[in-house]
């Protein structure tokens, strides 16, 4: 597969004219009644559908309308169907179908009910900085670390970890809350060869250094926003913020982040190391945390609580 870029970008299109016909075909789901939408993003609305006459569990519709978008904005949508039809995962969000109706294209996914984590932060922070448990937080991290690496297994890149982008089944307070790592919309193949990309794609604050710095990359650009990700429910802040581009990539680069209100988090030690420039926030992607890693401290940090292995 190509690395990125406009070889990337040409054969995804030649798969997407080959796949349309049988594609976006007609669904069951057209007839189910949208109930409301559960959030915008940069193609479109999620709205949530339901089917009134067989009871079937609630789905979530990815709307977007694809009137005058462009070759790139097309190819990026389409390509996330193309994306999740191919990856099945308990922690990854479940395709089921697609379907044009005129030029809105539907996305129809698996509901999470309990939202985004940024939106699981949100709540906590207007619940007065009410911390997650770190029995929660290792559990949820081992998931998002088991959906990342069958993803990295398929020679798939994310490239937009973030806290917008990773949902759960549950809300927060329900124990059985499950993660599940949704938008794949800037996903990429990488090369069998050298497993790197190298398109400038991603959330600002989430792209790693080698980004910023113009290299290519691979599967260490992800774990850091698995970092990003980890600082955000440590602390409730994100872990770099700038007024311009420019100060945000100095930022990032030098993994210039808040020590003091990582230091200021009530978590075991074991648990923020990982968010820190020796682990997953190293700047270095060499010589970052690598999946393998982080899943064998987290079960460390699991029998120093005593909360056993995280599900």
């Amino acid at each position: 597969a190509a690395a990125g870029g406009d070889e990337y970008l040409a054969g995804l299109v030649e798969q997407l004219v080959c796949a349309q016909a049988t594609l976006f075909a007609g669904s069951r789901y057209a007839s189910w009644r949208r109930v409301c939408v559960l959030g915008r993003g940069r193609f479109g609305v999620a709205v949530l559908l339901r089917d009134d006459v067989g009871g079937a569990a609630d789905v979530c519709s990815k709307e977007v309308n694809t009137e005058g978008m462009n070759i790139k904005e097309m190819a990026a949508i389409e390509n996330e169907v193309l994306v999740l039809r191919s990856i099945r995962h308990e922690h990854v969000v479940r395709y089921l179908d697609a379907f044009h109706q005129g030029a809105l294209l539907h996305i129809v996914l698996e509901y999470a009910e309990g939202g985004s984590l940024r939106a699981a932060i949100d709540a906590a922070v207007d619940a007065g900085g009410r911390p997650f448990s770190s029995a929660q937080l290792s559990r949820w991290l081992l998931q998002l670390a088991r959906g990342l690496d069958f993803i990295h297994g398929l020679d798939i890149l994310h490239r937009d970890l973030s806290t917008k982008n990773v949902l759960l089944t549950a809300p927060p307070s329900d124990a059985s809350a499950a993660v599940r790592i949704a938008d794949f919309g800037l996903a990429a193949t990488v090369s069998a060869s050298s497993g790197l990309a190298s398109t400038m794609v991603g959330t600002p604050n989430s792209c790693s250094p080698e980004l910023y710095r113009g290299e290519r990359y691979g599967r260490p650009a992800d774990l850091w926003g698995v970092g990003v990700i980890l600082f955000e429910l440590l602390t409730l802040s994100t872990p770099f913020t700038a007024q311009n581009v420019a100060a945000l990539c100095q930022q990032i680069i030098t993994a210039a982040y808040d020590d003091d209100a990582l230091a200021r988090c009530p978590h075991p030690d074991a648990l923020t190391h990982l968010a820190s420039r020796d682990a997953l926030f190293h700047t270095d992607p060499a010589a970052r945390l690598t999946l393998a890693e982080l899943v064998d401290r987290l079960g460390h940090v699991a029998d120093s609580d005593g909360s056993g292995p995280a599900g």
